[in-house]
């Protein structure tokens, strides 16, 4: 038996061997030699990232039923951090391509196939080994998801529950970074990610802020074909009280430091757009359209192309409408039993009413409106107020069976007018709810109180009215 492994072994590093002989012999920018053994997966999809781990740019399609195959590029590249994805058992390789690179990579189809790929080239050997290791911790983030999901994270709590984690990923990287070129990419790779395990966010130290910004390059194209664009803002934005104008001020530190023509800077506005949509950022509405109006309204620049800035504009106009509206668009929508229900009529007979927006299959709704209910409940309970709860399943009626469920499973009964948004858009277009859950709170005379709020600030306003 051991001759045998032993011998399949050679055989496969001696066909390996050849494949790189042949391959550098050629006039390829970079080549990877694919050799398949007993696959799980049929095909592989070959692609690079872009910005973060969820966006990316296909490169390739590999078929495995032949046992082989060659990913070939003729052309100069940035480099980046491409990976192998195989949608069958869900898993991603990643690995770091630079301009002529030529390697090649063996895979066995056990259930282990992670410990068992063979790979020529020295720097992914290394990030072959440190993705592993990163995986031995997998566990660890399935049960912080669900953490949250219950309300039970906090910032320290999550830096002792990744501690680890983060203290074993972090000393490989810096053992690896000893044996790595300092000008390639897995270098300022692993740099960067050191920098930002190390960063400890302090809303008071600018400095520090500055010092992170720092950390990476982001006109760099090898760091725009990776995810640690995102990672670097994410904890940049970190370090910024959750109100818009603050949020703003970090945004303008971000911008001022690229060219609208830099690969990143669409990316980046995004990133930022998305963030001031949050309901726990104060005053997030009117940071939204103050963001679209600087970068995109009144820029001279043109970095999107006019379907995608169309559609941002459409949506920053109902925003803008929501920023200065002070009275409520009446919503008429039908409810579980099918009648149609005027927002206007409930109103008076209320000192508030609460619009909700949610998707009963959506993770954050399922923890978020049961959590936003029993804090109703129970200020109501303690204040005497009387508040109606106006709540719109914002899907159409293929999910009338699941809107329903949901409403039973978590008892949303008392107090409650229930609708569901089906073919009707109107709603939908008028608050801007493009985006699950979403919170607005009205008065009896439908003045908006709170728009897209969220427990802690309805909570708080509540309260404070008693």
């Amino acid at each position: 038996e051991f001759r045998r492994v032993l011998f399949r072994s050679m055989k496969r590093l001696i066909y390996i061997l050849i494949l790189i002989f042949f391959t550098k012999a050629g006039i390829a920018q970079y080549s990877i030699n694919l050799l398949f053994e007993h696959p799980v997966d049929s095909v592989v999809y070959f692609r690079v990232a872009t910005f973060d781990d969820k966006l990316f740019i296909p490169k390739d399609t590999v078929y495995t039923n032949k046992g082989k195959a060659q990913l070939v590029y003729n052309s100069p590249i940035y480099g980046g951090i491409y990976y192998l994805y195989f949608p069958q058992s869900r898993k991603r390789i990643l690995l770091c391509l630079e301009n002529n690179d030529h390697f090649s990579l063996s895979f066995s189809g056990n259930n282990k196939w992670e410990d068992s790929i063979i790979c020529t080239d020295s720097k992914n050997n290394i990030f072959l080994k440190y993705q592993m290791l990163e995986r031995k911790f997998d566990y660890l983030d399935e049960e912080y998801s669900k953490l949250i999901k219950k309300g039970n994270a906090t910032l320290k709590f999550k830096e002792y529950f990744f501690k680890e984690k983060k203290d074993s990923l972090s000393a490989f990287r810096e053992t690896a970074i000893k044996k790595l070129n300092p000008t390639g990419l897995l270098y300022k790779y692993f740099t960067a990610l050191n920098s930002i395990d190390e960063y400890a966010p302090n809303k008071k130290n600018y400095f520090q802020r500055n010092q992170l910004l720092n950390t990476i390059n982001l006109k760099d194209p090898q760091v725009y074909f990776s995810s640690l664009p995102k990672k670097l803002l994410y904890e940049y934005l970190s370090s910024y009280p959750l109100i818009a104008d603050s949020i703003l001020s970090g945004v303008e530190m971000v911008m001022k430091r690229l060219s609208c023509k830099d690969k990143v800077y669409a990316n980046i506005f995004d990133y930022f757009a998305s963030v001031l949509q949050n309901s726990s950022i104060k005053d997030n509405m009117k940071g939204y359209t103050q963001l679209i109006e600087k970068y995109l309204i009144n820029s001279s620049c043109s970095f999107l192309p006019k379907k995608a800035k169309d559609e941002i504009i459409s949506k920053y106009s109902n925003m803008k409408k929501l920023v200065n509206m002070d009275t409520a668009t009446n919503i008429i929508l039908k409810d579980t039993s099918g009648i149609f229900q005027s927002l206007y009529e409930q109103l008076p007979k209320y000192d508030y009413t609460l619009i909700s927006f949610y998707d009963p299959t959506c993770e954050h709704c399922q923890y978020q409106i049961p959590l936003m209910d029993s804090t109703i409940k129970v200020i109501i309970r303690n204040t005497g107020l009387k508040i109606l709860q106006f709540a719109i399943c914002n899907t159409d009626l293929s999910y009338e069976n699941e809107w329903k469920k949901f409403i039973i499973l978590h008892k949303l009964e008392q107090h409650y007018v229930h609708l569901i948004l089906g073919d009707s858009l109107s709603a939908r277009v008028a608050y801007s709810a493009y985006s699950n859950p979403i919170f607005f709170l009205l008065d009896r005379n439908k003045k908006i109180i709170i728009g897209k709020g969220d427990v802690v600030s309805i909570k708080r306003y509540l309260l404070s009215v008693k």
